[in-house]
């Protein structure tokens, strides 16, 4: 009865399309979108905190990691 309960709360959410940043479109559930826009909310969130402290970060930029902020290494 358990492992029937289970199965009827776990239903296929429909596929739809995302574009993402590099302009690739991928199929993903509405699960899967709603992590994705909670990692990028946080992703976001922590950029900013790094900003106001005056810290660098890190992110991709044309195919490679690029170091952006005052205190940034010159020679990563």
């Amino acid at each position: 009865m358990h492992n029937q309960n289970r199965s009827k709360e776990r239903q296929v959410t429909p596929l739809s399309n995302i574009s993402l940043a590099e302009g690739r479109e991928v199929a993903m559930t509405y699960e899967t979108k709603e992590m994705l826009d909670c990692l990028r909310a946080v992703a976001v969130a922590e950029i900013e905190r790094k900003r106001r402290l005056g810290h660098y970060v890190v992110v991709w930029q044309n195919k490679r990691p690029v170091l952006i902020g005052e205190d940034a290494p010159l020679d990563p």
